[in-house]
Order: structure tokens, then C-alpha cells, then sequence
């Protein structure tokens, strides 16, 4: 019997750690509907740099990610903290990301929280049934996966802004979905974007235009 529980532990971690190689993949590939951009355009070079932390968890989520919070690692951009949603609930996620927020925040950090791809989605606002995913049409990729990702806040609004007056990254970008996702993080962090939101043509949050 200890074998067989063993064996079922062994084989489930494969699978989220499989789980995980296609998410990264997914966010990492170029999309011809992205202008050549990947669906998280600097997750690559992060990876490369070593930038990019992963910690493996199982029932003591919300212990590593306070502990991650208080001491967050010097060398690095983002830390995942990846556990099994049968572990959790994407309310219970939020809940600890809602609550650590402004904690994060002052650490110069900031909290998002992935799960199943549709649920998640969902919860951003994002309820399409035209396109399969709120990015140029693309989701998240998290085929059940449950994580908790940190990391520095003031390097993301940078790349964010450098995307803003680079490329033509955010119109593609559900209006809803950008709302929930980075409009909410300058708001949370006090970031001033009206000036570099301006240079966005047709920007996906106009109220004039249709939300896809």
C-alpha cells in the first residue's frame, strides 16, 4: 500500500510538472496574432537570465509564499510558487493575494495568482465565447495548475510601459482583462500611465470600443 501511494504521489507530480513545461512553452512562443510577440514577451529572456524561480509545493502554499514575501531571493525577478488545484481553490488563491497585496506592494512586489485557464479568466472578467483567450486570442495556458507568482514590481511596470510606447502589444489585449491585470497593478502601485497609455491606438479599454 505504501508503494502504490508512493507510486500515485510520483506520477501525479509528473503530470504537474509536465503540466508546467506546456504553460511555459505556451507563454514563451512566438504568435504570428502578436506581432511575432510571445503571449509573456520577456518570460524567454527571463529564463535565459535566470531570472525566474519555481518552487514546488504541495499543502504549504500559502507558508512559502509568506516566507517568499518576507525574504524575497535578491537575484530574482519572479518567483512561482506551483501547487495542485486539487490542493486549493482559486478563491483561496485570491483571497491570500487580495489580502498580501499592499504588504507586496511596499516591498517593491506584486502578487498574481494562475489557475485552470477558463476559471481564471473568468474571474478577470474575461467570459468570450468568440475568442479562446483574452492576449490576442490566446489564455494563460495553465492546463490545472495552482500558483501563487511574485515578483519586483518596479522591473514589471517598466517592461509594461517599454511594451506600451514599443509596441502594439495592449491592443491586442481583451478591454475587461486589461483592466483586471495591469490597469489594476499601476493603480494598486501609484504608477503614473496616463502618459505613456496615450501613445496606445484604439487602446482595448475605451469604452467605444467592442471588448474583443
Amino acid at each position: 500500500m505504501k508503494n502504490l501511494k508512493e507510486n500515485l504521489a510520483m506520477a501525479e507530480q509528473s503530470d504537474l510538472k509536465k503540466k508546467w513545461k506546456d504553460m511555459v512553452t505556451h507563454v514563451t512562443t512566438p504568435r504570428r496574432k502578436l506581432d511575432g510577440m510571445a503571449v509573456c514577451p520577456f518570460a524567454s529572456m527571463g529564463f535565459k537570465r535566470n531570472e525566474i524561480d519555481v518552487v514546488w509545493v504541495k499543502k504549504d502554499m500559502f507558508v512559502k509564499a509568506d516566507n517568499i514575501l518576507n525574504d524575497y531571493p535578491k537575484d530574482k525577478q519572479l518567483v512561482l510558487c506551483i501547487g495542485d488545484p486539487e490542493d486549493y481553490t482559486l478563491e483561496q488563491l485570491e483571497t491570500w493575494e487580495k489580502d498580501n497585496q499592499a504588504k507586496a506592494v511596499e516591498k517593491d512586489l506584486y502578487i498574481y495568482t494562475s489557475y485552470k485557464t477558463k476559471e481564471k479568466q473568468q474571474s478577470a472578467g474575461y467570459n468570450s465565447k468568440v475568442s479562446d483567450g483574452p492576449v490576442g486570442g490566446f489564455g494563460s495556458g495553465n492546463k490545472g495548475l495552482a500558483i501563487i507568482q511574485i515578483q519586483v514590481l518596479s522591473d514589471l511596470n517598466e517592461k509594461s510601459e517599454w511594451m506600451h510606447k514599443n509596441t502594439k502589444y495592449y491592443n491586442k489585449w481583451d478591454k475587461k482583462y486589461y483592466s483586471s491585470i495591469v490597469k489594476q497593478r499601476y493603480k494598486d502601485s501609484k504608477y503614473n500611465s496616463e502618459d505613456f497609455e496615450k501613445h496606445i491606438k484604439n487602446p482595448p479599454w475605451n469604452d467605444n470600443e467592442d471588448n474583443n
